[in-house]
């Protein structure tokens, strides 16, 4: 089985980018150049493989949204109320305080869940 590609359009922005499957896994990915690219030039500190489409949010009490941060592939909350996530390259703690921390350098993690 070889490696499948899909295109995604982000109808708020208009972007589209191109997605690959992971053989043997069932799931998709962005392609790493491109989104490793835009999250450099962006000034990412960790810059990662998720699109910055990828937002991890943060619903308020008044029921807006608010990006906690671009470019997350996915997250889980620590007992303390951490944010812990990957943006496929990178395990990353935020802290309560917002900054940030790597755990691990980490290629493809595609599940983030903190016991």
């Amino acid at each position: 089985m070889g490696e499948k590609a899909i295109n995604r359009l982000d109808l708020a922005s208009g972007s589209i980018s191109e997605l690959v499957s992971v053989p043997k896994h069932g799931y998709f990915l962005p392609r790493e150049d491109q989104a490793l690219k835009e999250n450099s030039a962006k000034g990412d500190a960790y810059p990662g493989i998720a699109p910055r489409t990828w937002e991890r949010t943060r619903l308020e009490k008044d029921g807006s949204l608010t990006c906690v941060r671009k470019g997350v592939i996915d997250f889980d909350l620590t007992g303390n109320g951490e944010v812990v996530f990957s943006n496929g390259k990178f395990l990353i703690r935020i802290n309560r305080e917002g900054k940030e921390q790597v755990i691990e350098k980490v290629d493809l993690v595609n599940r983030v869940r903190v016991r």
